[in-house]
């Protein structure tokens, strides 16, 4: 038996021996799809998926509320053979993607799947919960052999996720984990990141530092990226000051980029801001809101960095390496292909851990020391 093949091939060759055998005789009821998964130690998804392939293949006849039943076999199924390895199909549902992050993370999915031989089938859920179900729910009735999601953000998890996850399927989590759900998951350790981001920030002898995100709510991300940024200023002795924070811009999540959003959290940045001249310095989550900061501060007259600095996460990729903005870069295309390895492993039967990424500190041009 090939041991790179999913558990489903498995089973449709278990169960195709033993009706050429004759061991399961013609008109013979099948166990359940509940029975063979316990038989065999697989999801009911899994043993659902080799009675159906079975069916198709004209071996047996699946009767609503009756069961599956063996069919006669003839001379004309003796072509059909039992399944070898073939090329797994792998679907993946992102939220949204851009230059500055995402695209180099399906990169990385991209060449990993061509490395090992498997096709992908992207969809995109526009960070819209009912789209990501719809994105889902074809995927699995395509017939694809795992999932890989990045979840959309909100305050509760998606139940349709939780319901594959529970039954088994293969399915991986990426970018942003659903903690306290035993997934596979693989993607960035954004409270270590944070954290680096703001002794960095520390460092360089800034105090009043404003923290600007979407609100916390919606992602777990942002939760971690703050936990970092406030035991940073534990670690050196500096006060958080919430009154410098704003957390509750939208216009850079999926589907929110309306003209009115925009104008929205552009008048929330521009009355922090006034309202808080002291700041030095702004630590933005992401780096469109940086891009949105930028362009409060171009209306102010301020200039970044000698007014005030702006430090973000992510960035466009530049060849030349040389980047504005001070930001921290996540590992796009090692979490896009280790997603893809973690599916591999989901179908040959393996368990799979969460896994988390370090981030790197990338020097750019948007941060000025301050001197006492």
């Amino acid at each position: 038996m090939n041991d790179n093949q999913p558990l489903y091939q498995k089973l449709y060759n278990s169960l195709y021996d033993k009706i050429v055998s004759g061991e399961y005789s013609e008109g013979e009821k099948l166990p359940t799809e509940k029975e063979l998964a316990a038989q065999f130690n697989v999801s009911n998804i899994t043993s659902k998926k080799a009675l159906e392939m079975l069916a198709d293949n004209g071996l047996i006849t699946r009767v609503p509320g009756k069961g599956s039943f063996v069919m006669k076999y003839t001379e004309d199924k003796e072509n059909i053979h039992k399944g070898e390895a073939h090329s797994p199909i792998i679907g993946v549902v992102l939220s949204d993607f851009s230059e500055s992050y995402g695209t180099n993370l399906l990169s990385g999915i991209e060449q990993e799947a061509t490395k090992n031989n498997c096709f992908i089938v992207p969809r995109r859920s526009y960070g819209n919960q009912d789209l990501e179900n719809d994105a889902i729910d074809s995927l699995v009735d395509m017939g694809v052999d795992g999932i890989i999601v990045m979840p959309v953000h909100g305050e509760h998890y998606n139940p349709k996720i939780l319901k594959l996850i529970i039954e088994g399927y293969p399915l991986v989590l990426m970018d942003c984990d659903l903690k306290g759900i035993p997934a596979a998951f693989v993607g960035t350790e954004n409270v270590e990141a944070a954290k680096m981001a703001a002794d960095y920030l520390l460092e360089q002898g800034h105090r009043k530092i404003s923290f600007m995100s979407t609100n916390p709510k919606d992602t777990t991300t942002i939760e971690e990226r703050i936990q970092g940024f406030i035991i940073s200023h534990a670690e050196h002795g500096v006060k958080v000051d919430e009154a410098l924070w704003e957390t509750n811009l939208m216009s850079t999540l999926p589907g929110m980029d309306s003209d009115n959003n925009i104008e929205a959290d552009c008048d929330k940045i521009k009355n922090l801001i006034l309202d808080n001249p002291d700041i030095t310095c702004v630590f933005v989550t992401e780096y469109n809101l940086a891009l949105l900061v930028m362009r409060v501060l171009k209306s102010l007259n301020k200039k970044v960095p000698e007014d005030i600095s702006i430090l973000c996460f992510d960035g466009p990729y530049n060849s030349m390496g040389d980047y504005f903005f001070t930001h921290i870069r996540q590992k796009e295309k090692e979490i896009g292909s280790t997603a893809i390895q973690f599916v591999l492993k989901l179908l040959k039967g393996e368990v799979i851990e969460k896994t988390y990424l370090k981030a790197i500190l990338v020097i750019g041009q948007s941060v000025k020391e301050i001197h006492d």
